[in-house]
């Protein structure tokens, strides 16, 4: 006859699920802080490529003498590596407006918008 070991290591079935469901528990905690951080991190990105825009609006402006709105496209070159950024997200931006009126940024999934203070526009620079 076999002699059997009665010192047999291992977990048994009710240990596992135990520490299978600790798990989800911790995953079904961390997955939604996760994903409200990288859409909060997104969207100030966003802001950020449209503040970097609205210095680009304006040296456009100042350099040229055309009071309509400017494409995006126009923009490459004040911007830096020549290229207008992209929303992270996948939005869209658009300029609106004109100088006289003023020209604004928004971008289409965020519903951002950002003012663009234009020089001639009476717009204060200065404590003054």
């Amino acid at each position: 006859m076999k002699k059997q070991n009665k010192n047999k290591r291992g977990f048994t079935l009710i240990e596992l699920m135990i520490v299978i469901a600790i798990i989800g528990i911790l995953a079904a905690i961390a997955v939604p802080n996760f994903t409200k951080a990288r859409r909060k991190s997104k969207e100030k990105a966003c802001v950020a490529n449209m503040k970097t825009m609205e210095s680009a609006v304006e040296m456009y402006m100042m350099e040229s003498a055309s009071t309509a709105t400017p494409a995006l496209s126009a923009l490459a070159p004040y911007m830096q590596k020549q290229k207008v950024p992209t929303c992270p997200s996948g939005g869209t931006y658009t300029i609106q407006g004109t100088q006289t009126s003023g020209l604004y940024l928004q971008c289409s999934l965020h519903g951002t918008t950002i003012s663009s203070h234009l020089p001639g526009e009476g717009a204060a620079s200065g404590s003054g």
